[in-house]
Order: C-alpha cells, then structure tokens, then sequence
C-alpha cells in the first residue's frame, strides 16, 4: 500500500541509500577502535530530580552507509521534543564524513554515541526524538520524564 511506502521512506533514506539502523537511549556508550560499547541501553523512562534538569545518557546510533556513500559529507539533525506542547527541547546538528578500509562493494556501519546532558528539560512529559539524515526522516524515538516524586 501507499502508507507502507511512507514508513519504509522513514526509515531509509531512498536517494542515497543511508539507512539508521540502530537508534537507543543509554546510560553510557562509547566507541572503541570502531567498536560500540553500551551500558543499560533501551531507556523509556528517566527520573530527573528536579525541573528544569538535564538527563546524564547518550543517544547511541548506528548509521549504514552505502559504498558509493562513504567518504561523502553527511548531515545528522536531531531534535528533542515535548509533542504534547509542540515545543522543542533542544536539537543536535553535525556533519560527518566517514572513511574505513573496505572490500570492493562494502558499506559501512558507523557507530555514533552523543552525550545529551547539555540538553535542558524544563518539565517532566514525554519527549520525541526525530532524527534526520541528509535532511530525510530516518527513525524516532520517544522516552518519558518524570518528576521526583514518580514511581
């Protein structure tokens, strides 16, 4: 149908081939010689003690690029959001430009981790996360925050 070709245009970007494969809300993760490490990734619920705060975790991300992709300039914007009150929390924009050692015809997994305790929470509610590649939607999350006196 025509709405499962919006959904698969969401999640791939269809022009170029880059896809999010992997998209997670963690309490710690970094990237060692190409490899990704996750600490109690899958968070849908954060307590933060009070309001405004910031939550300590990393948006965690694995992003494929195509052969012909990589070693190209790409673009990765991401914004947080309160939809029940249309307003934005913060956003995350930046570039990247992979290279990797290849075979002929190989594409390439890229691991990304981004810290987002700079980002302010005014209020607890529930938040989206929209992530874009190359201006395309590619995938979203959503995770709620509660206030300090939530079980």
């Amino acid at each position: 149908s025509s709405q499962d070709g919006n959904v698969a245009d969401m999640i791939s970007n269809v022009g170029s081939g880059v896809r999010l494969q992997a998209l997670l809300l963690a309490d710690h993760a970094n990237i060692r010689e190409g490899l990704l490490n996750v600490l109690s990734a899958g968070i849908t619920r954060a307590k933060l003690p009070k309001y405004p705060g910031s939550l300590a975790a990393y948006l965690v991300l694995v992003v494929y690029l195509p052969p012909d992709q990589v070693g190209l300039a790409h673009d990765a914007d991401i914004v947080f959001k309160y939809p029940e009150l249309a307003r934005e929390a913060g956003k995350i924009n930046f570039s990247f430009r992979p290279e990797a050692d290849r075979y002929p015809g190989e594409g390439l997994y890229l691991p990304l981790t981004l810290p987002i305790q700079a980002i302010p929470f005014p209020e607890p509610g529930q938040i989206d996360v929209q992530v874009s590649l190359d201006k395309q939607p590619a995938n979203d999350l959503t995770f709620w925050l509660v206030g300090p006196d939530s079980k």
